[in-house]
């Protein structure tokens, strides 16, 4: 929550460089956050498919975290049925979830958690793209880093 506190009150304002950058495993982060997430989809008919590459990354770990997190939250807490797949391969991240069935979840989780997820990413110029076709939800994360 402090963590989540400090970025917002960062959010609005000018200056980016007042966010410290740290370096580290991309690929351990990302695991760790769908094992943490798993909770999401007890009794739920779902697989995960989570495929990561080593890959050492310097940047804000906590805000790589929050943004993460929500999208892996959002696809575990909305899908029903079927496969999420979590790709990582060097700085970008792919969460792919099926689009349900049922018209009474649609829209659901595009609230405060992708709305920050896109500010966040605006702000720290990484390319971010959430679309939906093909009866899947794609939601992509290209991590830039100030060398880049």
């Amino acid at each position: 929550m402090k963590h989540l506190t400090e970025t917002l009150l960062w959010l609005s304002r000018d200056n980016v460089d007042s966010l410290p950058s740290n370096e580290f495993a991309l690929d351990a982060l990302v695991a760790q956050l769908a094992t943490e997430m798993q909770y999401l989809l007890k009794d739920k008919p779902v697989e995960v498919v989570l495929d990561t590459e080593s890959c050492q990354i310097r940047l804000p770990e906590m805000v790589v975290r929050i943004v993460l997190g929500n999208l892996i939250r959002n696809a575990f807490q909305y899908t029903w049925e079927g496969r999420v797949s979590v790709r990582q391969h060097g700085a970008v991240v792919e969460i792919v979830n099926p689009l349900q069935e049922d018209a009474g979840t649609e829209g659901l989780g595009f609230g405060l958690g992708l709305k920050l997820t896109e500010q966040l990413c605006d702000k720290l110029h990484w390319e971010y793209v959430n679309t939906s076709q093909h009866n899947e939800r794609s939601a992509t994360i290209s991590f830039h880093t100030a060398e880049q």
